[in-house]
């Protein structure tokens, strides 16, 4: 299971970002979506944890992650059906082997998408040899492990089930492993429906322990979406537990379901989907229960949590949003400053620490992201990031060092200054995109006119008008002013850059 996710998860790459951002605009769209992805990339905690980066990151609402949480367990038991339909009713035999040695070596001698490919066939072919081992090693201990050897089927017995499936996934962090292993014990006979049934139903409770982890440490985003994960799957098991028997004779009447593992794979999906059914309509109310029971302790600090850190294809856009909020702040107080200039550096200095404090954790943040020439996109999107921040950095530079001569500068000069100020007030408002070509436009008019107004400073300073030190302090807030314009367009190009997803060959 480890390495076919591992391999759908590269495959995906930005792509399951961009779905992720794209259609989540409510909790029942972001639920099918949670699914959707789940399934096609076997892996909850992936979806799980990518929709945390971007609560964290600020592009989702807490409400709207909650749907893809709600999705993803749905979307996790995809998995039960792939091992019921092929793991026992198609003998894929010599094949598995065949598919897993062409993996291995697309894995080892390929590079990219080839490389995914190969680890992606691999773990399917591994995933059904694992399967056929688990079938003959129970069908050889059924004096071991049968039917009435494990807990009987009542309240009690079906409880430990469920206990010890709760046990069995938070050992090995894997829901679908365990479904499969129920899967198998039911094929041979060592468990019955009914029991295999209890033993999921633990499993899914067991699979939320990680997500329980993060109460522990990691941002409030983490915190808030680890305990809802682990309610939402106690609150759907509740349920599927008190109407077991039920849910067991009404599965048994659906056509086509008849072999006990189709039987259990349909309870298994059933139950999820009226777990869902029933809390998407109350996620919102569900998610201000969560931020009651988990409240912000102090001013969030922004940091990537590790593991968002540790998936490029969610640090990056995470890392971008929170640069574009950075730079409409910044935007705004370079407004402010140059319409309304400080009496001293050291004023303008304290205007822009909190500014420069958040551009540096951000760039702490990029400096924990890796990535490789492999995804070509996902590297130039972070070079882009690179940049942009080093340009915002150069622009509160210049912020910093704006002095009091601005009533030395001529007409020309000081218009310019005050139309870069509304460049920077549109830039608070606009998206990056559309703010671009304005701050180009003035960029580059700003430069064509900085030599005259040179001049004239310089030629007022010859005929006694205006002091040489004041001169020389006007030209320097002169170049300040156009470096402004310079560093304001090219962080808007590569944060549009950053945000600008590629599609892969």
């Amino acid at each position: 299971m480890k390495t076919m996710t591992e391999g759908l998860r590269a495959l995906a790459g930005a792509w399951l970002s961009r779905a992720l951002v794209l259609g989540t605009r409510s909790p029942a769209r972001g639920a099918l979506l949670g699914a959707g992805i789940t399934a096609l990339v076997q892996s909850s905690s992936a979806t799980t944890v990518a929709a945390i980066g971007f609560v964290g990151a600020g592009v989702l609402s807490f409400p709207q992650a909650l749907g893809i949480v709600f999705g993803a367990n749905l979307g996790t038991t995809f998995t039960g059906w792939i091992v019921a339909t092929l793991g026992f009713k198609v003998d894929l035999g010599t094949a598995a082997h065949a598919i897993a040695l062409v993996g291995a070596l697309l894995l080892l001698f390929g590079a990219g998408r080839t490389a995914a490919i190969g680890r992606t066939l691999a773990g399917f072919a591994l995933l059904f040899l694992g399967l056929d081992a688990l079938k003959d090693a129970l069908s050889g201990m059924q004096d071991l492990i049968a039917p009435e050897r494990m807990p009987p089927d009542t309240w009690g017995g079906r409880a430990l089930l469920a206990l010890i499936g709760c046990g069995v996934t938070m050992i090995t962090q894997s829901s679908s492993a365990g479904v499969a292993t129920a899967l198998a014990a039911l094929y041979a006979g060592s468990l019955t429906l009914t029991q295999a049934a209890a033993l999921v139903i633990g499993m899914d409770v067991g699979t939320s322990f990680t997500a329980v982890l993060a109460l522990l440490g990691g941002s409030l985003a983490m915190r808030r979406t680890g305990l809802s994960n682990f309610l939402f799957n106690l609150l759907s098991a509740l349920p599927g537990y008190a109407f077991l028997p039920l849910f067991i004779v009404g599965v048994g009447k659906l056509p086509g379901v008849q072999q006990p593992e189709l039987a259990l794979v349909s309870f298994h999906s059933l139950y999820n989907l009226f777990g869902v059914l029933v809390a998407v309509p109350l996620a919102r109310p569900f998610a201000r229960m969560i931020e009651f029971l988990v409240r912000e302790r102090a001013r969030p600090s922004g940091r990537l949590d590790a593991s968002v850190a540790r998936d490029p294809g969610v640090a990056i856009p995470s890392c971008a949003a929170a640069l574009q909020r950075l730079l409409r702040r910044t935007a705004r107080e370079a407004a402010l400053l140059l319409l309304h200039p400080p009496e001293s550096e050291e004023r303008a200095r304290a205007r822009t620490a909190l500014l420069r404090r958040d551009l540096e954790l951000l760039r702490a943040d990029l400096g924990t992201v890796s990535t490789s020439s492999d995804n070509a996109d996902l590297h130039r999107r972070h070079l882009a990031l690179l940049h942009a921040t080093d340009h915002l950095d150069r622009f509160l530079d210049r912020l910093e060092e704006l002095p009091t001569a601005s009533a030395l500068l001529d007409e020309d000069a000081r218009a310019w200054a005050r139309s870069l100020a509304v460049v920077a007030r549109d830039t608070e408002r606009g998206e990056p995109e559309e703010r671009l070509p304005e701050a180009r436009k003035i960029h580059e008019k700003f430069v064509k006119t900085t030599h005259s107004t040179r001049n004239n400073t310089m030629r007022r300073s010859a005929e006694g008008l205006v002091p040489p030190a004041a001169a020389l302090g006007a030209l320097d807030e002169l170049r300040r002013i156009e470096h402004l314009s310079l560093h304001l367009w090219r962080a808007l190009l590569y944060l549009v850059a950053a945000n600008t997803v590629e599609p892969s060959d």
